[in-house]
């Protein structure tokens, strides 16, 4: 017996159409939103196969990948979508409730799969292989494959690390000469005078960490091979804070995210200036000192502000150029 929407279709379009309706019954009676194994069906001259991740449940969404198509009663799999309706398909495979699944993933309740998460006021930085290094800096180069992960946006500042404090979770840093802590409206610069055992508890305390000098450099220079965070086009105070030690000078850091303009690929500012950073890397393989990256406000030559370049600090060292910031894993 067929159902009366099949009476008057060739004989080959109501074999098709049987098919899909017991599609759409098994998985509407076990509601089972996962079939497997199902040959291709065909509707018209568009022909589309069911996959492991496959039709979706009476009105419910599925598919192997990309947003789900919408669909009507009796819809099939397809290169295209030819129905509409309320049920939800996949990439591939037959709709759900009579959905129609779409080859171009588009539309739909479907959804393609969220991006990972970070934390706020950090950025994500994706997965990806970079040419670590450059002509100047070549005592550690080559290609570096980075996982994903977050990096935060600016500087920890002398406020953040101030709450941490506060909450005993950290340790006070040092304050006079260069210091910013205790300086009328500094509330908001990079804190600085940390030492590397300050700087890895802070982070800790925010479920954080510091990062490797490999994410770092990638965080900073993308993949393009970029000798700055902006690009290659030289230093200049419109793109980072620097060259501000000397007679007649501010002699001080500036406000976190300052510099837009100056910002890296993946929207993370400072990664030239401000502070030099601490990373979790140590400076050679046998050594004990940190590896410090991204230059200062002191610094006044571009090498020392390149992505690449590379310095080092003692674990106990605390200085008015020295600060830091966390990284950590995203939420997926």
């Amino acid at each position: 017996m067929q159902p009366p929407w099949m009476n008057g279709l060739a004989p080959g379009r109501q074999s098709n159409h049987r098919r899909l309706t017991w599609l759409w019954l098994a998985c509407g009676l076990t509601s089972c939103h996962l079939i497997s194994g199902i040959d291709a069906v065909t509707y018209g001259s568009a022909t589309s196969s069911s996959s492991a991740n496959g039709g979706g449940g009476a009105g419910g969404s599925g598919g192997a990948a990309g947003a789900g198509g919408s669909g009507g009663a009796g819809g099939a799999g397809e290169s295209a979508s030819m129905t509409t309706g309320s049920g939800s398909g996949g990439a591939v495979g037959a709709g759900g409730a009579g959905g129609s699944g779409e080859a171009s993933g588009a539309g739909g309740s479907g959804g393609a799969p969220p991006m990972p998460s970070c934390p706020l006021g950090m950025a994500y930085v994706p997965a990806d292989t970079f040419t670590m290094g450059d002509e100047k800096n070549k005592d550690k180069a080559g290609k570096v494959t980075v996982a994903a992960f977050c990096m935060d946006k600016t500087e920890v500042t002398v406020e953040a690390y101030a709450a941490c404090v506060n909450s005993n979770g950290c340790i006070e840093s040092a304050e006079g000469g260069f210091c910013n802590r205790g300086v009328a409206g500094r509330e908001k610069h990079p804190v600085n005078c940390v030492t590397w055992p300050n700087a890895e508890a802070y982070c800790k305390a925010y479920g954080k960490r510091l990062p490797t000098e490999e994410e770092w450099e990638y965080a900073a220079r993308g993949t393009d091979g970029r000798l700055f965070p902006w690009g290659d086009k030289d230093p200049s105070d419109q793109l980072l804070c620097w060259n501000r030690h000397g007679a007649g000078k501010p002699n001080s850091t500036c406000p976190a995210g300052s510099f837009s303009e100056g910002e890296s690929p993946f929207g993370i500012q400072d990664l030239a200036g401000n502070v030099y950073e601490f990373t979790s890397s140590l400076l050679s393989q046998n050594g004990t000192q940190r590896v410090g990256r991204g230059g200062a406000w002191g610094s006044s030559m571009p090498p020392l502000v390149r992505s690449a370049h590379r310095t080092g600090y003692a674990d106990n060292a605390s200085h008015g150029d020295l600060g830091f910031r966390c990284a950590a894993q995203p939420t997926p």
